[in-house]
């Protein structure tokens, strides 16, 4: 398949690249710079650009069999107005290409997920830590949601940076375990290629824990 990637040099993005190459695909990744897929290798071909840049993702889009964003705020207690841009530019490119499959990360606690995350330590944390970066993930699930694309929300449990285990819980009403759920990046990113591969939990938003 042709996948493009947003946020590819993220965390969970440089997981799901190097996953999706092994797996025989043909990735495209769509980053500010190019630095961070250093000796990857494979079928990988980068693309710098500003996802704000509506010609720039739109170009990127064309061709493509599926689009995954892992954009993520470096910042989560400010809100990152360029990524909510970057999310509309996706959604219009796709709409305009002809592009139907799309895979989001968002995050465990966002919008309709809020009450599966009370009772743990990260229930505190949305409202003093993560208020902005969580709105905005929300956002960007709302326009998803009315885009009329075959999308699917990932909304994972709090990141690690552990290896992969291959095991998780998933599910569009499942609740965090007392008294913090986890889950690896790799295990995140194996469950979005899953995904976009079987063609699974399309137009649902799947809570995600390790």
């Amino acid at each position: 398949m042709n996948i493009l990637v947003f946020g590819a040099t993220g965390l969970t993005g440089k997981q799901l690249v190097a996953q999706a190459i092994a797996h025989g695909h043909r990735i495209t990744a769509f980053v500010r710079s190019g630095d961070g897929l250093a000796g990857i290798g494979g079928d990988l071909h980068v693309v710098t650009g500003d996802i704000t840049d509506r010609k720039a993702v739109d170009a990127a889009v064309k061709g493509q069999d599926a689009v995954v964003s892992t954009l993520g705020a470096a910042k989560p207690w400010r809100h990152t107005p360029a990524i909510v841009q970057g999310v509309a530019a996706i959604i219009a490119a796709m709409q305009a290409n002809g592009a139907e499959r799309f895979v989001y990360q968002s995050a465990l606690g966002v919008g309709d997920s809020r009450g599966a995350a009370r009772g743990r330590l990260i229930g505190l944390m949305i409202p003093l830590m993560l208020h902005a970066a969580y709105e905005d993930h929300a956002v960007d699930e709302r326009a998803i949601r009315g885009s009329g694309l075959a999308w699917t929300i990932v909304r994972p449990a709090l990141l690690t940076n552990g290896k992969a285990t291959g095991k998780w819980t998933s599910g569009p009403n499942l609740r965090d375990r007392f008294p913090l759920s986890t889950i690896a990046r790799a295990d995140v990113a194996a469950f979005i290629l899953r995904a976009v591969e079987r063609s699974e939990d399309v137009r649902q938003a799947i809570n995600l824990i390790g």
